[in-house]
């Protein structure tokens, strides 16, 4: 026979088991859904950083996302709220020009159920680390009427490819050639390339790594002279829609 009591106590625990479900069921939340970054070596021991975090909400209601992104010696972003929705957002951060990060770029971030990223968050703390290509050595020498790029990498992750681009002001640059990278490995690696047909005067040359997540590093600038000769030079070698015939310049 049921009393009172047996019928209290059987609704308490159906309310208790109630809440506990509606809880666990409530919690949508703002989510880090892809990290990627692009850096330029400024050749004075300081480095541009961009940063492209994209952010949505896991339910239809609007969420938020509390960020930091760092490295062991500068922190560009801190604690930064960001609302996110049920459509993904791509959020931009920097350019941050500042001495060259000493070790990997992380980005921290917790997910909350309200829009203010305020009382208890409904994801723990995740931290995504980026590991970029760690280029050892970068140095362009000329060889007769030609430029040979050499370069080596001490580790790699993820590294889908190099990009060799050439400038003739050392500002705006253009791609002539690729090459496959190593993906991840821990080994050190070399790598060659030759510029056939450089340009009459100074030929300014940069890597461009790119990783098969799309993060993008650019390495520092190197350069070589070529005297002008006689030779018409048809550039650049990697097919674009766009041809440039550079003629030798006769003297009076």
């Amino acid at each position: 026979m049921f009393t009172i009591k047996h019928i209290l106590s059987a609704f308490f625990t159906l309310f208790l088991l109630f809440i506990g479900t509606s809880k666990t069921l409530a919690q949508t939340c703002g989510e880090v859904t892809n990290f990627t970054y692009s850096i330029t070596n400024n050749n004075n021991g300081t480095k541009t950083y961009r940063f492209y975090v994209t952010v949505q909400s896991s339910g239809s209601n609007r969420r938020s996302v509390k960020l930091t992104i760092k490295c062991p010696n500068n922190t560009f972003v801190s604690n930064r709220c960001e609302e996110t929705r049920a459509t993904a957002k791509t959020i931009n951060y920097g350019p941050y020009t500042v001495n060259a990060c000493t070790g990997d770029i992380q980005l921290i971030w917790t997910g909350y159920s309200n829009e203010e990223c305020e009382n208890s968050p409904c994801t723990p703390e995740q931290a995504a680390v980026q590991l970029p290509v760690e280029l050892s050595k970068f140095q362009v020498v000329k060889e007769e009427d030609k430029a040979l790029l050499n370069w080596e990498t001490a580790s790699e992750k993820d590294n889908d490819k190099f990009v060799v681009e050439r400038s003739t002001d050392g500002l705006a640059f253009e791609a002539i050639g690729e090459l496959e990278g190593n993906g991840t490995t821990t080994e050190a690696k070399h790598y060659a390339f030759v510029d056939k047909y450089p340009l009459p005067g100074v030929n300014y040359y940069r890597l461009k790594q790119v990783d098969f997540n799309g993060n993008i590093e650019y390495s520092n600038i190197n350069s070589v002279e070529i005297e002008s000769g006689d030779e018409i030079l048809v550039y650049p070698s990697l097919v674009s829609s766009e041809l440039n015939i550079a003629l030798p310049i006769s003297g009076d």
